[in-house]
């Protein structure tokens, strides 16, 4: 195996292992493309807590560097979309796709709080 081999992972545990390793801003905008190009399927939180944390390592401050916020945000976009399609799967029998939303989240609107 090589250095960068990280073995078989599925794609949201091996990007955590691959982020950890960057050792350059250009590294790390490639994976922010990555990030944003493909369908991550679970594990969101802990890939923009290790995106946020090797960012601010390499002094690109999330809040501040408009390119590392999207990643950030296109990532929990993506969370967002698999809960609400995982709650209309769920709620096949509801009425409505806005009562499925709801059961996603408890009764309250789904958004997100960054500004972009």
């Amino acid at each position: 195996m090589s250095e960068m081999t990280v073995g078989r992972l599925p794609f949201h545990e091996a990007i955590v292992v691959v982020m950890k390793r960057a050792s350059s801003i250009t590294e790390l905008k490639v994976l922010g493309c990555l990030l944003v190009a493909a369908k991550i399927p679970k594990g969101h939180d802990e890939i923009v807590t290790v995106w946020n944390a090797k960012c601010a390592s390499m002094g690109w401050q999330v809040d501040q560097v408009d390119a590392a916020r999207r990643v950030a945000v296109d990532v929990l976009q993506q969370k967002q979309e698999v809960e609400v399609a995982a709650a209309m799967k769920a709620a096949a029998g509801a009425a409505s796709p806005a009562q499925a939303v709801g059961v996603v989240a408890g009764g309250e609107e789904v958004g997100l709080s960054f500004e972009i």
